[in-house]
């Protein structure tokens, strides 16, 4: 053991260059030395994969791996057909498209894990009280700590750093982050004498200190801690959100309908190719509708030959069994929206990202989204609901009631200081008792201000809890900051017996001091004890009048002026205790904290004897011995002003659906009229039932508490239940003010609230609100105020401790589930007309509308700039006038039901006659679907006129295109006698190849008659564009646009017509729609092979751009459907098991894109 190597703790200290007392030298060297010796105080940052990996992960995908190898046999069969380089460009375009959506989606997802792990991070950090070079402490921020260190801590606090403890009482942590193990472990400090008896003085980094307080020895920091160590080997990713289970479902049943629908696409591609291959169908038919054999088709065959049936092989079979299979997996690859989960992701970390810097702290990502379903909000009141700064504005001692006005003076602490200096008890004022009782019996600590904050120019500075803080205040008003420091310091650590530390049970703290000056008298030793009156009236006895003496607090006195009830007057007698009752509840109706200062003396003697007597005083309570029998000195009545945004907070709160109930520590006069002008309840409702405002007590008897039963949903464990649920629910109904509470009774309310269905969350800032924060569905923190143990059991801390700043979360928790079903309404839409599009044109045409780049473009639209476009929109101001979400809502309403099915409709009617019509009959583009304009009536077998914009494939040759563009001719202005010129112009140019004789080169009818002359559009060799990718360029542009009009449609998920309120709010929407619109013009216009596009001209992108727009004017429309024709239609959302979810369709082709899964240890796709 390292201390048992050092021969003792002294040793050790003394050889890490530290000292008891002052702690390190802490100079620039000294520090910049110790951390190279022993690092730096930084944990290991959360593990993220690389942008590397995540790309690297996409190719585990089969569905990716099928096609990145059926665009390199596209590449293969293209060069043998077309040669090198042109025969790559098809296969390579593919690919290329491929890569960019892995690498965009790749690089998505790490900016948003990269964000929330900065959350994380930030979430981690923490403040240090440490020794350096001083006796005076000062704080630093966690990270700045060092070995050798010497720092201060107390019950509520993580340990920063592996530890010994070199001084403490009633220290015991909680080390369950680290084993596991829930039950806290008493440490004893390590001292010369007991270094060797293997007592357990050490404290693990990230541990939480469960009680006590005291000092230790920093052994060990960052990484090299038993912490860091255990984190750096045990890293996983965080669990997937309820919203994120639930859209993965979406997703696995949506894709499994797009397989099904691929599945049908290739069957249909097959049967075509199988039905032309047993001559059913003619060969080269291009359109089912109006088939017809093409001249000079190649006949499907298996064959490797050169030639088949006489025709050069172009090896046509197999080019279209890879077509189809290209198509059928792009299917999959659009129809699997992996972008479900994905969009929860974004717009979560952009979520978390805006509430930061709203004073939100997001340490669990499901916290914000349960924000958005919350309906009761159960608030501290101290810091939360107020501005957490004390202030004394009262104080009565010896029998009178001071009061500082409206606005606190410097004058008041020396008005208060001018009456009680002047009364002695036994020889000492009672400013004196007043000052030792509050500065001595405190926690909170004064210190210099280090100028790290320009914003606070005040000299000195207080810090800790923040009553004390007040308490401080009011003497600094009188002794300055130096002064008080001195005043702290007269008390030495020698003289201090015993500290009994403040509770949210007991509402009080106590110190006992030795006197030295008064040895072996009975006033050697002085009990100072401070706490909430009520608390404190059953163990006090006597009083300190106005003359000196000690009274008991049942004797008879005159009741001054100020303390009298409005239907009192005269000269009215009562005892000293109903006197300091009055007292309580008169500062209480002005919304002030009361504090009651008491003391008592007793001889050295007897406070031996009384330790004999209760086992040394061990245990706390052996200690409460020594509180009874207390004189009381005076009462202070400390006011925390409302924060000036409470008001409207509340009352956004009740618009919003949500029941606000204030949780405090106060008695109940201060709770209710701090709550009444909060707005948290009214004098109606206070006057309309006795539940509105109850006392912990009152309430944990109404109820019944707690009792323990067997979990129905997981048998053999218990679960904790309200005794009496039907009391608990008629209390619930008008429950507003919960005063005298302690953490259980915060805990009794939110099991009682989340057995009623009830969605709740809760604020707490001490250790002993962990147990009501855990079980809360969203914990909120303080972080100011808040201990390491209560930011350590929440969900989200706040910063500033502000409730306003809970509104905010609950604005955005909303705000992420709406988001989703914007994106999720969109991309429904989208894949039902992909899909659909896909389908029907691969029965119908030859290929598909839609190319295989296209599609994957498609794809990258949809889902992630869909997802960055829908899932990043800011909230509406009018999110909070609505009701909570309840849990079991269904994510797709009956208004997104609407929406995609009423904007599919529109745009699978419109791509249809697009498809089918616009050749001839919308004059979109020339009609190309026959070879032949006029059959021989006579002979159907002759063609009377040939159409010259017929063409079965997208390109032909330069020669032949101009041959008919020079004419400039529409295809009902073609003539036979250009065909013929065409024809000889053909049989010239192949006797020219020949070198055959031209002198007798004549067009006659027998070089008309010749089949092997004819050269019609049909013929065209792989060049230039045609019809045929014009019109496929129409479907393309038109489709493509619909989708860019309808993302807009669908930043609107109810009833709001206007669908473009608040569009320039999220910067990001607008620059994706710019930016998919730029990148589909250039591709359309420069794309050409490797996109399949045709150049359009201006008037024909307006005539696209008129089509989509329409989709806002559809969208108004639909709006007009009623919502009951669409009451038949939802879609199960439960979330899947992990083995329900291997065994889907669409888990064995894409891989899993949740959180759940693609970051887990144990990634459920890697059994495949």
């Amino acid at each position: 053991m390292i201390i048992e190597d050092f021969q003792g703790p002294e040793a050790l200290v003394k050889e890490l260059g530290s000292d008891y007392k002052t702690g390190i030298l802490g100079t620039a060297v000294d520090k910049l030395e110790r951390q190279r010796a022993f690092g730096q105080n930084s944990f290991p940052p959360p593990k993220i994969k690389t942008i590397c990996e995540l790309i690297a992960e996409n190719f585990d995908d089969a569905i990716n791996k099928i096609l990145f190898g059926a665009s390199i046999v596209s590449m293969i069969i293209g060069i043998i057909n077309e040669g090198f380089p042109e025969g790559m460009i098809e296969g390579t375009s593919i690919l290329i498209a491929l890569l960019i959506i892995i690498v965009v989606n790749s690089g998505n997802n790490y900016i948003s894990e990269r964000r929330l792990a900065d959350l994380v991070n930030l979430s981690e950090k923490q403040e240090v009280t440490v020794f350096r070079n001083s006796t005076e402490a000062t704080t630093i921020d966690g990270a700045e700590l060092l070995v050798g260190d010497i720092i201060k801590f107390e019950a509520g606090q993580k340990v920063p750093a592996d530890c010994i403890m070199i001084e403490g009482q009633d220290v015991s942590c909680i080390e369950g982050e680290l084993t596991g193990e829930p039950d806290a472990i008493e440490k004893t400090p390590l001292t010369e004498e007991n270094y060797n008896d293997g007592r357990m003085c050490t404290m693990i980094a990230k541990s939480l200190v469960a009680t006590g307080f005291g000092k230790a020895l920093v052994l060990a920091v960052g990484p090299n801690t038993v912490a860091g160590v255990i984190t750096t080997k045990t890293q996983q990713a965080p669990q997937p959100t309820l919203l994120q289970e639930k859209l993965e479902t979406i997703a696995n049943k949506i894709g499994n309908v797009g397989i099904f629908v691929a599945c049908l696409t290739m069957a249909a591609q097959v049967i075509k190719i199988t039905l032309e291959y047993t001559k059913v169908l003619p060969c080269g038919c291009a359109n089912i509708l109006t088939c017809e054999e093409l001249d000079g088709c190649t006949p499907l065959s298996f064959s490797f030959d050169s030639e088949v049936e006489g025709v050069e092989n172009d090896f046509r079979l197999y080019r279209s069994l890879l077509e189809s299979v290209i198509i059928a997996i792009t299917v999959v690859v659009v129809a699997i929206p992996e972008g479900l989960p994905l969009a929860v992701t974004i717009s979560l970390s952009f979520s978390s990202a805006k509430m930061r810097k709203l004073n939100n702290l997001v340490r669990k990502l499901a916290s914000s989204e349960t924000m958005g379903s919350a309906t009761h909000i159960c608030s501290d009141k101290t810091g939360t609901l107020t501005l957490n700064k004390m202030t004394v504005m009262a104080c009565m001692t010896l029998q009178k009631a001071q009061l500082a006005g409206n606005v606190p003076s410097d004058k008041f602490p020396n008005q208060v200081k001018d009456v009680a200096d002047g009364v002695e008890v036994n020889g000492d004022s009672v400013w004196k008792l007043l000052t030792q009782g509050v500065m001595w019996n405190s926690s909170a600590r004064i210190e210099k201000n280090d100028g790290s904050d320009p914003a606070v120019v005040e000299p000195y500075l207080t810090k800790g809890n923040v009553t004390e803080q007040g308490l401080i205040k009011f003497f600094m008003g009188v002794f300055g900051g130096e002064g008080c420091i001195d005043l702290k310091n007269q008390l030495t650590e020698d003289n201090t017996l015993l500290v009994i530390s403040f509770t949210s049970s007991r509402k009080r703290a106590s110190i006992v001091v030795r006197d030295p000056s008064q040895e072996g008298t009975d006033k050697e030793v002085r009990v100072y004890c401070k706490g909430a009156p009520d608390m404190l009236f059953d163990l006090t006895t006597g009083v300190v009048c106005a003359d000196g003496s000690v009274q008991s607090v049942d004797d008879q006195t005159l009741v001054s002026e100020e303390l009298l009830n409005s239907e009192e007057s005269g000269e009215v007698y009562d005892t000293h205790r109903n006197i300091f009752e009055r007292t309580v509840k008169k500062f209480a109706k002005q919304a002030y904290r009361t504090l009651l200062i008491t003391y008592k003396d007793m001889s050295m003697a007897d406070y031996e004897q009384l330790k004999a007597e209760n086992n040394d005083f061990e245990k706390e309570s052996d200690r409460t011995v020594l509180e009874n029998g207390l004189i009381a000195i005076g009462i202070f009545g400390l006011q925390d002003p409302l924060r000036g945004t409470i008001v409207s907070s509340i009352n956004r709160c009740k618009a919003a659906g949500i029941q606000v109930i204030m949780c405090t520590g106060d008695n109940i006069d201060t709770a209710i009229a701090i709550s009444k002008n909060a707005g948290i309840v009214t004098e109606e409702q206070v006057e309309a039932s006795k539940y509105s405002c109850m006392t912990g007590k009152d309430f944990r008897e109404a109820v019944g508490g707690i009792k323990q039963i067997e979990n129905p949903d997981k048998p053999g464990e218990m679960k904790d239940v309200v005794s009496n649920m039907k009391k608990f629910r008629e209390v619930k109904q008008y429950l507003r003010v919960l005063a005298r509470s302690s953490p259980e009774d915060k805990y009794l309310l939110v099991t009682g609230i989340q057995d009623s269905d009830g969605v709740v969350a809760v604020t707490g800032d001490g250790t002993n609100d962990a147990p009501a924060l855990t079980k809360a569905d969203v914990g909120f923190s303080m972080g100011i105020t808040g201990t390491d143990v209560a930011k350590g059991a929440s969900d989200i801390i706040l910063l500033d401790d502000n409730f306003s700043s809970i509104v905010v979360a609950l604005k955005y928790g909303r705000n992420v589930y709406d988001n989703v079903r914007k994106f999720l309404q969109f991309q429904l839409s989208v894949n039902v007309v992909a899909m659909s599009i896909v389908f029907f044109g691969s029965v119908f045409l030859k290929d598909s509308p839609l190319n295989a780049v296209q599609m994957l473009w498609v794809n990258l639209i949809m889902d992630t700039l869909g997802a960055l476009a829908l899932a990043t929109e800011p909230p509406d101001e009018d999110i909070l006038l609505r009701q909570p979400y309840k849990k079991n809502n269904p994510i797709v309403t009956q208004v997104m039901w609407r929406n995609v099915f009423g904007h599919a409709i529109y745009q699978i009617i419109v791509l249809s006659l697009v498809i089918f019509s616009g050749p001839g009959r919308l004059n979109l583009v020339h009609d190309y679907w026959s070879q032949c304009v006029t059959y021989d009536e006579a002979d159907p077998a002759v063609c009377l006129a040939w159409n010259p914009y017929f063409t079965t494939e997208l390109y032909q040759n330069e020669k032949s295109l101009s041959f008919w563009l020079d004419k400039k001719l529409e295809p009902q202005d073609f003539d036979q006698d250009l065909l013929n010129q065409l024809i000889c112009e053909h049989s010239l140019e192949k006797k020219v190849e020949s070198g055959e004789d031209l002198s007798t080169f004549e067009c006659n009818d027998s070089i008309l008659e010749d089949q092997t002359n004819m050269y019609t559009p049909n013929d065209f060799q792989s060049g230039d564009m045609t019809q045929k990718l014009m019109h496929y360029t129409y479907v393309f542009q038109v489709f493509v646009f619909m989708q860019l009009f309808n993302q807009i449609n669908a930043r609107k998920i109810d009833e709001e017509v206007n669908v473009f309120s608040g569009i320039f709010k999220n910067f990001l929407f607008i620059l994706v729609v710019v930016l998919t619109f730029v990148i589909q013009i250039v591709m359309v216009q420069i794309g050409g092979r490797a996109v399949k596009t045709h150049p359009m001209t201006t008037n024909q992108i307006l005539i696209c751009i008129a089509f989509g727009s329409f989709e806002l004017v559809w969208g108004f429309l639909l709006k007009k459907i009623p919502l009951r024709f669409f009451q038949c239609i939802s879609i199960d959302e439960k979330p899947l098991e992990e083995e329900e979810l291997k065994r889907t369709f669409s888990n064995q082709f894409k891989k899993c894109s949740s959180l759940r899964h693609s970051h887990s240890k144990h990634h459920i796709c890697e059994d495949d």
